[in-house]
C-alpha cells in the first residue's frame, strides 16, 4: 500500500484512485536523481484497530476484576507504608538540637547559681574618647588579631588596616591604639603571653554547650588561657556595649566558663575586661 512519487519539472502527479500497480511507477522512469519525494500509506491496507503498546505497561495489573483478597492485601501494604511515610514526616520536623548564641541564652533568665563567678576588671581610659559602635568594632577588631608582644609599629598597622576598613577618623585609630596599648599592658594581657610561649592560650575560640536543659549554647570567646591547674576566660567588652547591661555581659561569660570548666574538667576563672 506505499505510493512512491517522484517530483519532476512540471506538477506533482494526482493520487491514485484505485489499488497500487506493483509493476512499476513513475519512479521508474525516473531519468534523474529526485529532488524529493512523497508518501502516500493507503488505509484499505494497513492493520487499523490495533492496541496500542504506549501508556500504561500491564493494564491487567490494575483492573478490578480480581480477587478481594488480592486487592485488600494490596491495600493494607500501601496504607502501612504511607502511615510510615507520616510518621517519618512528623519525627523529621521536630528539632532535635535547639541551638541558641550565648548572647541569646544570657538575656533569658539563666540560672545564675550554677555559672562561675565573673570578676570585671576596669581599665583606664580617657574621659573624652571616641564612643560608639564603629569605635567598638575597631577596638575589638585590633583586639582579636594583634600579637600579645606587638610593638608599637605593629598596633599601629593593625589598627590603621581595620580603621580603613571600617571608616575610622583619625580621632578613633588613635584612641583605639592606646586601648590596645593599655590591654596588652595589663598584668592578666601579661599571664596570657606567658602562656602563649607553653601553647596553652587560645583566642577567638569557638564554644558550644548543652545546657541542663538541652539548649546547645554556641559563642566565640576572646580569649582563654591556662594558668597552672585552672582556666583564664577573658571577654572585652567596650563603654557602649556595657550601656547595654553588665549583668547580660556577666552572664554570657559565665556561659563561656561553664562551658569551658565542664569541657575540660579543670576549674575556671572568668574576667570580663571593660576597655
Amino acid at each position: 500500500g506505499l505510493h512512491l512519487i517522484v517530483r519532476r519539472a512540471g506538477p506533482v502527479p494526482a493520487k491514485p484512485d484505485g489499488p497500487a500497480d506493483d509493476s512499476g511507477g513513475p519512479a521508474d522512469d525516473a531519468d534523474g536523481p529526485a529532488d524529493y519525494s512523497v508518501v502516500w500509506w493507503d488505509p484499505h491496507v494497513l492493520d487499523l484497530g490495533v492496541e496500542l503498546s504506549l501508556g500504561i505497561r500491564k493494564p491487567d495489573l490494575i483492573v478490578k476484576d480480581v480477587p478481594a483478597a488480592i486487592v485488600d492485601f494490596g491495600l493494607r501494604n500501601y496504607k502501612g507504608w504511607r502511615e510510615q511515610r507520616d510518621a517519618a514526616g512528623a519525627s523529621g520536623s521536630v528539632a532535635t538540637i535547639k541551638p541558641q548564641t550565648a548572647a541569646q541564652s544570657a538575656a533569658t533568665q539563666i540560672d545564675t547559681q550554677t555559672l562561675p563567678r565573673v570578676d570585671i576588671v576596669e581599665l583606664p581610659r580617657a574621659e573624652e574618647r571616641p564612643t560608639g559602635r564603629r569605635f567598638g568594632s575597631l577596638v575589638h577588631a585590633v583586639l582579636a588579631g594583634v600579637p600579645l608582644d606587638a610593638s608599637e609599629a605593629v598596633i599601629q598597622r593593625l589598627t590603621s588596616t581595620h580603621g580603613r576598613i571600617l571608616g575610622c577618623s583619625g580621632e578613633e585609630l588613635a584612641a583605639a591604639a592606646e586601648v590596645v596599648r593599655t590591654v596588652l599592658a595589663h598584668s592578666l594581657l601579661q599571664r596570657a603571653l606567658k602562656a602563649s610561649k607553653k601553647n596553652l592560650c587560645r583566642r577567638e575560640v569557638p564554644v558550644g554547650w548543652k545546657d541542663s536543659s538541652g539548649v546547645l549554647i554556641e559563642g566565640v570567646i576572646d580569649l582563654v588561657f591556662e594558668d597552672g591547674k585552672k582556666s583564664v576566660i577573658v571577654d572585652f567588652k567596650s563603654d557602649e556595649e556595657i550601656r547595654a547591661g553588665a549583668a547580660k555581659y556577666q552572664r554570657q561569660i559565665g556561659i563561656y566558663a561553664a562551658a569551658v570548666r565542664e569541657c575540660t574538667g579543670r576549674s575556671v576563672s572568668a574576667v570580663l575586661m571593660r576597655v
